[in-house]
Formats: C-alpha cells, sequence, structure tokens
C-alpha cells in the first residue's frame, strides 16, 4: 500500500499559470514514478476545467494523462447498471415519486397523507434531500466499507416514540432507502485501475474523487494529490492581492441590474472578453440577461433556467389542468393555445369570443372551432381515463399525449422538449420495473410533474462560437481563464450566507455520519469565492436596501477589505454606480379631452349617463369607443350569475302566479321558479347546481322573507304588473333618447300610481346612501324618465330599490320625489348631449373613488399625468 503524495500549488498564479503549473507538477511527478503519461487519470472537480488543464498538459507536446471528473469517468468506463425498483437514483423527481410510494405503504404514512397532504410532501422533499446526501457519503467510500457505515449510521440515529417520532421515522426511512442502492453508480470507479491517479482540488475537495484515489493507493496504484486551495483558516488571509477588486454600490434591484448590465457592456466593448457573470441573484441575474440580450451581446448562459417556464413546460402544465375533472375554458384554452397556436390561430380565437359571449358570424370557422374542441376534449378525456393508475402508466400516457407518439411531430424538436422528457423520463421502457403498481389520481400526478418541472433546469445548447459573456454559478466560475468576473448579488443576504439546511439532519448528525457540517460548508463556498480572485478583475454589485431592510456587503468582501488592510496592502474600490446618463425633453402627459361631436350613440343606458356624470372621458371610452373589460374565462360563479339567476327567478315566480296564495305555497313555488331558472341557465350557460351553491344554499330563507314582504305589499293593494321591461323612448322635445330595462314594475288597485322596483343585493345602508341625495341618483331616475315617456296617461310615478340580501328581512329604499329627480336629470342629460354634439371635450376627470375601479385608467394615462398645469403652473 502507497500513500498519497501531496503538492501544494502556488496561490499567486492567475488560472491560465495555475494549470502551467499543474501541469508541470504532474508532468514531473509521473515521470518520477515512470508512469507513461497516458496511462494516468486526472480528476478534476469539474467539465469546465477539463479543455484549460488540456491546453497547458498540450503545451510540452507529449501524450496526454486521460483528462475527467467522476462523473465523466463513471460514463466512459460503460454504461450505468439497471436501476432496481424503489432504488435512489439521485433525480430528485424520480426519487420522490419513488419515496411516496415507499412511504404509503406504510399505514401511519397513508393516514398523514390523508390528513395533511401539504406537509406530507414537505415531508418527502426533506426525506429525498436527507436520502441524497447519504446516498453521496455512502458512494464515496469504498464498497466494502459501506455496509460498516450503514451499521453505524443506524446506531447514531435515534429512536423512541414520543415527540418527534415520525422525523425519527423519515430519517430511519432515508437511510434503509439509501441502502437499496448500495453507491452502485460509484462502484466502477472504484474497481478501475489505472497506472496512476491524480487528482486536482480547487474551491473544496472532492470527497469521492480523493476516495477513489485512497482504494487505488491500497492496491499499489500511486496517486498524486493536486490542492489549489489555501490551507490557512481564514482563506482570505494570506491570499496575495493580485486582483483587482471594484465594489459598486446600487440604490435598489433594479439599479443593481442595470449598473451590471452596464458593467458587463463595457468590459466587451473594451475587449475584455470572455467576462464571468456570477450567477448569485437568480432572478437578478435574468433581468441582466433581457438588458445584455436587448444590446445583442452574446451570451452564453450554464445556469439555465426552470423547465416549467419554457413552452415545452407550460405546455405539459396546461395538459394536464386541462384534463383534470371541472376543467374551466382558460385552462382549456390554454393547451389548444399552447398546441394548436401556428396551426389553428383563427379556430382558436374564434373559440375565445365564443366563450366571451361575442357573436361569431361566421358559421364555417365556428363550426371548425368546435370540432377542434370536440377532437382535443376527446384526446385530453382518453388520457385521463381511468382517473387512478400505476405511476408508470401515467407516464406513458403523457407521453403520448404531449408527442402524439408521432416521430413527425414538432415538438420532437424543440431543445425543451427533448430535456422535459429526461427530466420526466418519459418514454423509458423500465417505469413499470422502477415504480410500483400503486395507483395515483390525476390530481396527485399532476402536482408531481408541476413541481419537477419547476426543479428541472433547462440549458439551451451553447453556440459553438466561443461567447463574450458566460453565466456561471460561483463554484464553476473558478480555475477558468475570464478576463473579469462581475458579481452582482454582493450582499450580507446573497454572498458569503449560505442557505438553510432542508434535509433532516441537525449538525450533531451530519458530524457523527462524516457529511460536512456548515463550518464545512461555508468554508468551501468562502474558498469559491477566493479562488476566483485569481483573475486580474474582480467587479461586485450590491443593493443597499431591499424594500425597508439595510443590506451590508457581503461578508466576503468585508473580511477581503480587513485582510487587505492588516497586510498594508490596498483597499479594493468603493463606490455608487456609474450609469451612463442622458438628457430628454420634458414631454409632460397632459390630461385626455377628446371630442365626441357625431360619434355618440343613438341611445343612453341608465350606465352610460353614469358614466357621463361620473367622468366624460370614462363615458367616451364606454359609449363612443364601445371599449369593455374582458370577461375572465373560468367556471367560477360570481355575483353577476347569481343576479341574473334571481332576476330570473323573480320573473318566472310572479308571472305564474296568477292570484294571491297561502305564505307556504308562495315559498314553494318561488324554490321551484329557481330550479327552473337554474336548469335553463345550465342548458344556456352551462352554470351547474354545484357551482351555484355559494348562493343558493340561502334560497329558502330568501323565499321566506320575499313572500312575507311581498304579501305585506299586496295588502296594500300593490300588485305586479311586468317584469324584465325593455323599454327605449325619445324624452320630451329635445330628442334625447334614452334606453333601459326595468327590471319590475307594480301598479295599485285603489289608485293610479305606478312604483318601479329594482332588485339589488346591496346591503340596505349603501342603497339608502345612494337615494339621501335623489340628484346624485342615475338609475331609478332613469327608470322614471322612461316611465313618464312610455305611459298614455300621466300618472304618479314611484321608485325604489328592493334590498334582498337583508338578514331579517326585505326592505324597500324609496327614492323619493323620482319624477323631480327624471325632469332635472332629462333636462341636464339634453344639454350636455347637445354641448357635446357641439364641440365640448370629454376631459378625464381623475378623481377618486371612480378611477380606483376603472377600467380605462390605462387609457387615459391617470397615473402618468404631469403634476405641471397646461400653462406652466402647479396643478392638478
Amino acid at each position: 500500500m502507497v500513500a498519497i503524495e501531496t503538492l501544494q500549488l502556488t496561490a499567486a498564479a492567475a488560472p491560465a499559470q495555475l494549470w502551467r503549473a499543474a501541469a508541470a507538477a504532474i508532468r514531473g511527478w509521473l515521470a518520477r514514478q515512470c508512469i507513461p503519461p497516458a496511462d494516468a487519470v486526472v480528476l478534476l472537480p469539474f467539465a469546465e476545467l477539463i479543455a484549460p488543464a488540456r491546453r497547458a498538459l498540450a503545451e510540452t507536446g507529449d501524450w496526454l494523462p486521460r483528462l475527467h471528473t467522476t462523473r465523466t469517468l463513471a460514463s466512459a468506463l460503460g454504461p450505468e447498471p439497471p436501476q432496481g425498483a424503489g432504488e435512489v437514483s439521485g433525480d430528485a423527481a424520480a426519487d420522490r415519486a419513488s419515496a411516496r410510494e415507499l412511504l404509503r405503504d406504510h399505514d401511519w404514512a397513508a393516514a398523514w397523507l390523508q390528513r395533511d397532504p401539504r406537509a406530507f410532501d414537505a415531508a418527502l422533499d426533506r426525506l429525498v434531500h436527507t436520502a441524497h446526501a447519504l446516498r453521496a457519503k455512502a458512494s464515496a467510500l469504498p464498497p466494502h466499507e459501506r455496509a460498516a457505515w450503514r451499521q453505524q449510521a443506524r446506531q447514531q440515529l435515534p429512536s423512541g416514540s414520543g415527540v418527534g417520532a415520525t422525523h425519527r421515522l423519515l430519517l430511519r426511512a432515508a437511510l434503509e432507502w439509501c441502502a437499496l442502492s448500495d453507491g452502485a453508480a460509484s462502484d466502477r470507479l472504484f474497481a478501475h485501475r489505472p497506472a496512476a491517479w491524480v487528482v486536482v482540488t480547487l474551491g473544496g475537495e472532492d470527497e469521492l474523487a480523493l476516495g477513489v484515489a485512497r482504494a487505488g493507493t491500497a492496491h499499489g496504484v500511486p496517486a498524486l494529490h493536486l490542492c489549489a486551495d489555501p490551507v490557512a483558516a481564514d482563506p482570505l488571509a494570506g491570499w496575495p492581492e493580485q486582483c483587482e477588486v471594484v465594489l459598486q454600490e446600487a440604490a435598489d434591484a433594479e439599479e443593481e441590474a442595470c449598473a451590471t448590465a452596464w458593467a458587463v457592456a463595457q468590459q466587451v466593448h473594451a475587449g475584455a472578453t470572455p467576462v464571468a457573470l456570477v450567477a448569485q441573484d437568480r432572478a437578478l441575474v435574468r433581468r441582466v440577461r433581457a438588458l445584455l440580450e436587448r444590446q445583442q451581446i452574446d451570451l452564453a448562459d450554464e445556469t439555465g433556467w426552470s423547465l416549467a417556464t419554457t413552452r415545452a413546460g407550460a405546455r405539459a402544465s396546461a395538459a394536464l389542468r386541462a384534463a383534470q375533472a371541472a376543467v374551466a375554458n382558460d385552462d382549456m384554452l390554454d393547451w389548444l393555445k399552447a398546441d394548436h397556436a401556428d396551426a389553428a390561430a383563427a379556430e382558436l380565437a374564434t373559440l375565445e369570443k365564443l366563450w366571451r359571449g361575442v357573436r361569431v358570424h361566421d358559421g364555417a370557422l365556428q363550426g371548425r372551432a368546435k370540432a377542434l374542441w370536440r377532437r382535443e376534449r376527446t384526446r385530453l378525456d382518453a388520457f385521463a381515463r381511468p382517473r387512478a393508475r400505476p405511476f408508470a402508466q401515467w407516464l406513458r400516457a403523457l407521453d403520448r399525449l404531449l408527442l402524439a407518439a408521432d416521430p413527425a411531430h414538432p415538438w420532437h424538436d424543440d431543445a425543451a422538449a427533448t430535456q422535459l422528457r429526461r427530466a420526466l423520463r418519459l418514454g423509458e421502457h423500465d417505469g413499470s420495473a422502477r415504480h410500483g403498481a400503486l395507483e395515483w389520481s390525476l390530481q396527485e400526478f399532476a402536482a408531481w410533474v408541476d413541481s419537477a418541472l419547476v426543479d428541472a433546469v433547462f440549458v439551451p445548447q451553447a453556440s459553438a462560437q466561443a461567447a463574450s459573456v458566460v453565466i456561471t454559478p460561483l463554484a464553476r466560475a473558478i480555475g477558468r481563464d475570464f478576463a473579469v468576473a462581475i458579481v452582482p448579488g454582493a450582499d450580507e443576504r446573497r454572498l458569503g450566507s449560505l442557505p438553510p439546511e432542508s434535509g433532516l439532519l441537525d449538525e450533531s448528525l451530519r458530524r457523527a455520519l462524516g457529511l460536512p457540517d456548515r463550518a464545512a460548508r461555508q468554508r468551501r463556498a468562502a474558498l469559491s469565492f477566493v479562488q476566483l480572485l485569481r483573475l486580474p478583475r474582480v467587479i461586485a454589485l450590491r443593493r443597499r436596501a431591499e424594500g425597508d431592510e439595510l443590506l451590508a456587503p457581503s461578508p466576503w468582501l468585508q473580511r477581503l477589505h480587513l485582510a487587505r488592510r492588516q497586510r498594508g496592502a490596498p483597499a479594493f474600490a468603493e463606490h455608487g454606480t456609474q450609469l451612463p446618463q442622458r438628457s430628454v425633453l420634458l414631454a409632460p402627459v397632459p390630461r385626455p379631452a377628446p371630442q365626441a361631436a357625431g360619434a355618440l350613440p343613438a341611445s343612453l343606458s341608465a350606465s352610460a349617463v353614469e358614466a357621463l356624470r361620473q367622468c366624460p372621458y370614462r363615458f367616451f371610452s364606454r359609449s363612443v369607443l364601445h371599449l369593455s373589460e374582458q370577461a375572465e374565462l373560468d367556471d367560477e360563479v360570481g355575483k353577476r350569475d347569481a343576479g341574473t339567476w334571481l332576476h330570473a327567478t323573480l320573473e318566472r315566480f310572479h308571472r305564474a302566479r296568477a292570484e294571491r296564495r297561502e305564505p307556504a305555497d308562495d315559498v314553494r313555488h318561488f324554490v321551484a321558479a329557481a330550479d327552473e331558472a337554474l336548469a335553463e341557465l345550465a342548458r344556456e350557460e352551462g352554470i351547474t347546481a354545484e357551482a351555484m351553491v355559494p348562493f343558493s344554499a340561502g334560497l329558502p330563507a330568501l323565499a321566506a322573507r320575499y313572500v312575507h314582504w311581498l304579501q305585506a305589499q299586496e295588502a296594500q293593494g300593490w300588485r305586479f304588473d311586468a317584469a324584465e321591461l325593455s323599454v327605449t323612448t325619445s324624452i320630451g322635445e329635445s330628442g334625447l333618447a334614452l334606453k333601459g330595462r326595468i327590471d319590475r314594475i307594480d301598479v295599485r288597485s285603489d289608485s293610479p300610481a305606478v312604483r318601479l322596483i329594482d332588485y339589488k343585493t346591496n346591503n340596505r345602508k349603501a342603497l339608502e346612501d345612494k337615494v339621501r341625495r335623489p340628484l346624485e341618483d342615475t338609475q331609478l331616475a332613469v327608470y322614471a324618465a322612461l316611465q313618464l315617456a312610455r305611459q298614455p296617461l300621466a300618472r304618479p310615478v314611484q321608485a325604489c330599490y328592493l334590498a334582498l340580501d337583508e338578514p331579517d328581512e326585505v326592505v324597500a329604499v324609496e327614492h323619493a320625489g323620482v319624477e323631480h329627480s327624471a325632469q332635472v336629470l332629462a333636462r341636464h342629460v339634453a344639454a350636455e348631449r347637445a354641448r357635446i354634439e357641439a364641440g365640448a371635450a370629454l376631459p378625464a376627470l381623475g378623481e377618486p373613488p371612480v378611477c380606483d375601479t376603472c377600467e380605462a385608467r390605462g387609457l387615459c394615462r391617470r397615473d402618468h399625468w404631469s403634476s405641471l398645469g397646461e400653462d406652466g403652473s402647479d396643478g392638478a
């Protein structure tokens, strides 16, 4: 048995010099061992270091040793052995599915899943994370040492019942689950016998690589450990100062992103490439990437982004949402657009119009659109049946749904779709062997797919041409020959602080099992930052605050600053962001004041008159431009649907009620009318009785209250005359035409009086406030004006709102003097219409509370108006 020889590489070297020194050390050591270079294996920390190491070793012109990482060497030694049923694979998504089936075999876990699915899923994630950590530790051990380590681990794990029993059960489950795989993936490395092993350490030790080399020495294979990391307790204490460090401070995240993009662009334009853009803050770097792409700077992204945000991921999620029970139209439309956006654009637009209640005049197009919907609905229904099936069957069904089992399907050529199939393991033929026969519901499978897509990372294929900017994580930016590294997010929260440990192991257990504790993980992260300082220049950027919270610089930067001061070295530069400035002409946004002469509608409804009184521009957008908000495409029943149902119920009830009945009979007929109205809504609008339950649950109580009020009114001489009456008529000699739909008209048997009733579900106080100033109430005044114009004889007109939702009784809130209000309103609206036709403007008023809910707020640009008046003085 021979010992591993360790050689410390110089700390002062830049990356290119470091690799030349490493190459010289490797060749010198191999020469002393009399080993041909081609028979040796050099293990590097990560694959991106193979190219610079190969360049340095090739400078001598001799044969090259084999350069690998542990992962690439394992792949080169042969295919991975087939995975047994339920084994830990290292793939988070696949292992989450395996763990779910593993736990569901136990009664306590199955009961937990039924009782609290969210907590169960969270525990499942922690279980998988712990199993991966244990698997990595076992894989780094020689095969003959693993059984003893597992036995020691079993003794270290806590046991017993009481508080924390579930946590202890999950810990033991993770260990025994890990034991199933037995580290088979690394067995090929331990069995390999090259002429020599060389392990290069950069940014922290690779336990598996050193374990393989150590196992090789037990069989007489010489091994060299080249360490490029500092050995001091504080890695920054004695690190040379050849790197120029610059720290820029921004006010907030947006300024930090702009400053980062500007710093990158400056380096590229100055020819200082390639530039390493270190992705410490993924959200910030996505913003920076967008800014750089606008400047047409070529990028290589080694970090990628969530597969769920790609078109392929969105398509898979849309398919699963649309396939589930009680599918909403918006989910179905998402799926259709994801699958047929290019081939059936006209049909999809037609379907959307139909579902939004817009009339489509092209019958042929409408037919094709409905045929598309029926065809896709059939596909989704076939996928979703049966509703529960084994996991492997769901995978095969999803693969057929997404790719139609057609090699010519366009999604076969999509890079993100290819990575999606790999992430979800679609198309594999051993799924039944890997996963058990436990049945999954569609909802469980869809939740698993969503979480898998969020966890999976889509990495775009790198261009053949070397990029000017490389987006990479800190751990993979080291040891590479970048001209400059730019590190946004260099604050105390993002650079130098470890993310919380999400597994089941506490720090004492991690140390007992030989896993890196927090101090070891912190040192490894700091070593990556130290190795970045081999570059000639590092530009770090940070924000001073996150919302209301002030942020300090990264603790690593503070330690570096202190270490340099203690050695008498010059401190690094620190200043505010330096963004390019340009002058622009002041362009205040004025209040819009359009004209509508000759463009007014022929008649005005009560809502149009109300809009004109509230804000002339709101009236302009609604009644002149005919703009309106599009309705949401969902199946949730809202107050508008409930109001339609209630109006239809009251109309049916009164038209069928020829004479007065007993209260109990009236209540029964009221409920029967409600059922008939709901059945009609179901036929016409697809609204089901189940969806209407939040509103129909109180129907019997409403019926009793309404019948009690109705019979009291009939005792006073009032009787029903008409319902849902649409009226359009000219008012007086002005030529003003009004229109409206009066909910109900009652007449008295003992007088010529007429009463107009408008049903409301508002509370009583709101209605009383509305009529407290009669001239401000538009709706009843318009209805009274319509009634006064249509009735052949002069009859007194009364009007009231009927508050139906009061808990104790139905209450009529009367608009006193409604005839006078109607006459005043008609006169003023006629005059206003004449002014508009003569060229008067329709200005935006910009006053709350109308502006708070106005759909035209973006059109009038209320939030962008200048604080200067038109004459340049301070004004609204």
